[in-house]
């Protein structure tokens, strides 16, 4: 994760992440909801916070059925 990210993730949210998750998938997919979360949820500054294009966020959002 991006500094800024781990910086911002409450303790519980990095060990969740880290420790539980067992697949790159599922690490991706928690930390663009994480994001998005962060972001209240505004995909531009989520994309943003991802260090990642809108575009790509979009798939990714597909990819893993998030629904905002």
């Amino acid at each position: 994760l991006p500094s800024r990210m781990r910086s911002a993730a409450p303790e519980a949210v990095r060990t969740e992440l880290f420790h539980e998750l067992t697949t790159m998938e599922e690490f991706e997919r928690a930390a663009i909801v994480n994001a998005l979360r962060m972001c209240a949820n505004n995909r531009k500054s989520a994309a943003r916070f991802l260090n990642i294009g809108e575009a790509t966020l979009y798939r990714k959002l597909k990819k893993y059925g998030i629904i905002i």
